[in-house]
């Protein structure tokens, strides 16, 4: 579903919104999970909640147009 949209350009709408302007990848995803799971960065965290989402803000940033 998501790669249909992407190859459609629907992603755009979302992106404009983002500071990153960019898709996350696996890696992305992975890496925070790797951060907060590691004792050395993530030692002394306890509920946290960690946004992986490109710093998306719901107002428009960036036009593609």
């Amino acid at each position: 579903m998501a790669e249909e949209a992407i190859a459609q350009g629907l992603h755009y709408k979302a992106l404009r919104t983002m500071p990153l302007a960019k898709v996350a990848t696996v890696d992305d995803c992975s890496n925070a999970v790797l951060m907060i799971t590691s004792s050395v960065t993530g030692g002394h965290m306890s509920g946290v909640v960690l946004s992986v989402d490109g710093g998306m803000e719901g107002r428009v940033l960036h036009d593609f147009a």
